[in-house]
C-alpha cells in the first residue's frame, strides 16, 4: 500500500511530542509498505527539516508536484512553468508591485531571467486584494493557483498532487492508495483517494465529509 501525506501541520507539527509520534509511525508503515510525502513546499525549502528531524520516505512530491523525488533525492520527475506562461504572470506582478519569490527547485532567486522556474510565489503581505489577483491569473494565465497562509502558489497547471500520486502508483503496480491532509492544495488528493482530513484544517476544506483526525500517528494506527 501507498501512503501519502502533507508535510506542514499534518507530519511537521509545533508539538514536537507528536512530530516524533508522526515519525515513530511513518518508520512502521514503511517496514512493509510506501510512503510518500506531498508537500506544496520546494525541494529547497522542505529537505533541511527532513534531515534536521531524521523524517524517512520514499518518494517527495515537491511543489505540488512540479518536481518529484525518491528516496535517494534524485529527480524523477520535473514539471516547471512555461516561459509564455511566466511572463504573463510577471506583467500581473510589476503592474499590481507585488512583492514575490521565484521557485528554481533547488534554490529561490527573484530573477525572471532565469529558467527553468518550478514555482512563483507572490507574498501575502503585499496584496491589498488577493481575489483581484486571483482573478487576474485565471483571466490571463493557464496555470495552476492557490491562496496559502502567506502566498498565492502558481505552478504548471498540469500538476497536482494526486496526479503525482496515481503516476507513483502506477510505476509501482501499487492501487491501493491512502491519503492525509489539511490544506486546499490537498482536496483534490483527498478526494480521489477517500482520504483522511485533519481535524484543524482550512475551511475551504469544510466541503468534505471525509473522516477527521487529530494527527498522522492517529491515521496510521488505523491503516495498520
Amino acid at each position: 500500500m501507498i501512503l501519502a501525506s502533507d508535510f506542514d501541520n499534518t507530519i511537521y507539527v509545533e508539538d514536537k511530542n507528536q512530530l516524533q509520534e508522526n515519525i515513530r509511525y511513518i518508520k512502521l508503515w514503511m517496514r512493509e509498505n510506501i510512503f510518500v510525502i506531498t508537500t506544496g513546499r520546494s525541494y529547497y525549502s522542505i529537505y533541511p527539516l527532513l534531515v534536521k528531524n531524521n523524517i524517512p520516505y520514499n518518494y517527495l512530491i515537491c511543489n505540488n508536484g512540479a518536481m518529484v523525488f525518491d528516496a535517494n533525492n534524485n529527480i524523477i520527475e520535473s514539471n516547471p512553468l512555461p516561459q509564455d506562461e511566466i511572463e504573463k504572470i510577471k506583467k500581473i506582478i510589476l503592474e499590481n508591485n507585488l512583492s514575490y519569490i521565484l521557485d528554481k527547485g533547488m534554490e529561490y532567486t527573484t530573477d525572471f531571467n532565469v529558467y527553468p522556474l518550478m514555482a512563483i510565489f507572490i507574498k501575502r503581505s503585499s496584496v491589498e486584494n488577493p481575489t483581484k489577483i486571483i482573478d487576474e491569473l485565471n483571466k490571463n494565465t493557464k496555470t495552476y493557483h492557490y491562496l496559502s497562509k502567506n502566498y498565492i502558489s502558481i505552478e504548471n497547471i498540469n500538476i497536482r498532487k494526486d496526479k503525482s500520486l496515481e503516476k507513483i502508483g502506477n510505476y509501482l503496480g501499487i492501487d491501493k492508495i491512502h491519503c492525509i491532509g489539511d490544506g486546499l492544495n490537498d482536496i483534490d488528493m483527498i478526494k480521489k483517494y477517500n482520504g483522511g482530513l485533519m481535524k484543524n484544517h482550512e475551511k475551504e476544506l469544510d466541503v468534505l465529509e471525509n473522516k477527521t483526525y487529530d494527527s498522522l500517528s492517529s491515521y496510521i494506527k488505523e491503516l495498520i
